[in-house]
């Protein structure tokens, strides 16, 4: 497996125009949908990728996206939402 150097972790919300399992209201941005979170390298290359619902805390998806790399990367990088104390031990 490759070293992990840096890495970046965000999440975007896809607007459901006609619903489907993994919808809710992301009432931040005003949509109803999906959000699609993703970990990616330097290059912006996708290294984990996970789907949930749009009015689920982009936190709550951290833990699944880190398991997908395979080990702890050196650096990583992420917005205020995913500041939670949990996620800081």
């Amino acid at each position: 497996m490759r070293e992990r150097g840096r890495v970046c972790v965000d999440s975007s919300t896809v607007e459901a125009k006609k619903g489907g399992e993994m919808i809710g209201y992301d009432g931040f941005k005003h949509r109803k949908g999906s959000k699609i979170h993703a970990c990616v390298d330097e290059g912006s290359m996708p290294l984990s990728i996970s789907l949930g619902a749009g009015n689920e805390h982009d936190s709550k998806r951290f833990d699944e996206l880190l398991d997908g790399l395979g080990e702890a990367p050196k650096e990583l990088y992420a917005d205020s939402a995913y500041d939670t104390e949990a996620i800081r031990a």
